[in-house]
Parts: C-alpha cells; structure tokens; sequence
C-alpha cells in the first residue's frame, strides 16, 4: 500500500496536512466538523486495497493551520479539498464525507463538478435554513466540542471504545471548532 503525506499551502497562507494512501481510483474522504482525518483510520485500509485514499485535516484541526481568512465558510474549506487533489495530482475523485465534511463536499461538487466522480454524503444536510431544525441540546454539544458529550450522538453505548477515541481525538483550539461550527451555520446548499 502507497503511503505518502503532503502540505498544501492555501493563498491565505493555512497550511493543510494530508495524506495518501493505496493504489488505485482515488477517493478522497473529508471528516466533519472539527474532526481530524484519523477519525476516517478503521475504513482506510479496506478502501485502500482498490483505491488511492486520500484524507486531509480541515484548516485549525490536529496537522492544519488556521490561515488568516477572518471567517471561515464552507466555500473556502472546499477550495481547500480542491487545492490537496491539486497538489496530490488528481484530476477526479470519489468524494466520501460526514457531516460537516458532507456540505463542504456538496460546495465542492456545486463549484467543481469535474473533480467530483461520485459523491457520498453521511449524516449531513444542504443547510440548516431549508432542512429540519438540529436540537437544541445537541446543537450546543456540537458547538462545545466537548469529546464526551459527543460520543453519545455518535456511537452505540456497547459500540467499540478504540474507534470512539480515534473518531473523536483530534487537536483543536476553540477557535478552530467554533469555526467550523460558525461555517457550518452557514451553509446552504
């Protein structure tokens, strides 16, 4: 199995962390909101006997600068999806995403239907103002950040503990996930 790792360096200066790994079609994977790329370790090595994966960390998380943008929308993290299929050489992927990572797939696939061969959307929406309104208590969480509080909304009680922690460990400031939470806001598909 190939396995190579990049920075890409947007215009506003972020620097994004990814990596590549198998032989084959390329899938590019985008993890959610505040979410760092091992949450997509369990799945990769099965993608990768066909496929060429490719995983990023979204700008603020774990290996991933913040840039200097003032705000962050989900536009700009999908010219950041852009600019890693750039610099990893792919003219077209499989596009595969979770939640967050789903509308800033849907960005990409509307600004960039060429770099998008298919596209998989997991548990995400076209936007909050068309779609049916999050709970309030589990907005909150999702705003928090806070590991524990999340592992309910996304696992099974008996589900397996090793996953929870790779899914949900990840580096980020405050800033950086109120970020991503604020683009998430944002967004309308």
């Amino acid at each position: 199995m190939q396995n190579t790792a990049g920075v890409t360096i947007t215009p506003d200066g972020a620097a994004i962390r990814w990596r590549r790994r198998g032989a084959g079609e390329p899938i590019l994977l985008i993890s959610g909101q505040a979410v760092g790329s091992a949450s997509w370790d369990p799945i990769v090595p099965a993608l990768g006997a066909d496929h060429e994966v490719i995983t990023f960390d979204l700008r603020g998380i774990d290996g991933s600068t913040t840039g200097d943008a003032p705000a962050w929308t989900m536009e700009q993290f999908a010219a950041d999806a852009l600019a890693v299929l750039r610099d990893a050489s792919v003219t077209s992927a499989h596009v595969i995403a979770h939640s967050m990572g789903g509308r800033v797939a849907q960005r990409l696939a509307i600004a960039h239907p060429e770099v998008v061969a298919t596209l998989t959307l997991i548990a995400t929406t076209g936007g909050d103002a068309g779609g049916v309104a999050r709970d309030a208590e589990a907005s909150r969480v999702l705003a928090s950040g806070g590991i524990a509080e999340l592992v309910p909304y996304f696992f099974a009680p008996d589900g397996d503990r090793a996953d929870m922690a790779r899914f949900l460990q990840r580096e980020a400031s405050i800033a950086a996930r109120r970020g991503h939470y604020t683009a998430s806001l944002g967004h309308d598909a």
